[in-house]
């Protein structure tokens, strides 16, 4: 089930929990979010997000609380949540 949803400039298609597989999975819903021009943390609560309905900041949050999941089960050494995130937001950062 995927929900179709516009967010700012892009379309964001959110995927569902049980479509988060693996790290590859969490890799990808955090480029889609920066396509859709999100800056997003992974703390954040979707739903206090201005340019989100309750019910897409709902099921945002229910997938990237997927994400930490996959994350805390198969990140190891330096790579982390936060990691992730910042390397697909910020590309050209140092390290």
């Amino acid at each position: 089930m995927y929900i179709k949803t516009i967010i700012m400039k892009d379309t964001l298609i959110i995927p569902t929990p049980a479509e988060i597989i693996g790290l590859d999975g969490v890799k990808k819903f955090f480029a889609d979010l920066k396509a859709a021009d999100y800056v997003f943390h992974p703390d954040d609560d979707f739903t206090e997000y201005s340019n989100t309905s309750i019910n897409e900041g709902r099921m945002l949050n229910l997938t990237m609380s997927k994400c930490w999941e996959i994350c805390s089960d198969e990140c190891t050494g330096e790579e982390d949540i936060y990691s992730i995130a910042m390397d697909i937001l910020y590309p050209d950062r140092e390290k």
